[in-house]
């Protein structure tokens, strides 16, 4: 699957994702797993690592509910890359910034796994 090709198929289900959480119910809920317990929400995580860059760019724009699918695909949690000294955040925001920060350093660990999903 290209580049290209990924993208796509990310802005797809992302799409649906956002049409999703829009639907009268959910789109007052507080509880964070409402907003990842989804069909399209889970085929964005199942691209893998090729959909890193894409999450990254979408926490860029505020998509703070992406959180959980960037330590699904990574199998890290927030604890794990938070900077020694650093209290761990109590916001979603917060933890979007931190995974942002992580992926500024370490993306470069990634970019093979990204031209090669698994």
């Amino acid at each position: 699957m290209t580049a290209q090709t990924q993208r796509a198929e990310f802005e797809r289900y992302f799409k649906k994702w956002q049409e999703l959480i829009k639907e009268p119910g959910l789109a007052i809920s507080s509880v964070t797993n409402d907003y990842e317990n989804n069909e399209p929400y889970k085929k964005m995580v199942n691209l893998g690592y090729a959909a890193l860059p894409l999450f990254m760019e979408k926490l860029k724009k505020g998509y703070f509910f992406l959180n959980q699918g960037v330590s699904d695909i990574t199998k890290l949690k927030p604890q794990d890359i938070l900077p020694k000294g650093q209290k761990m955040p109590i916001s979603e925001q917060g933890v979007s910034r931190l995974w942002l920060a992580w992926w500024a350093k370490n993306k470069k660990n990634y970019v093979h796994l990204v031209a090669h999903p698994t």
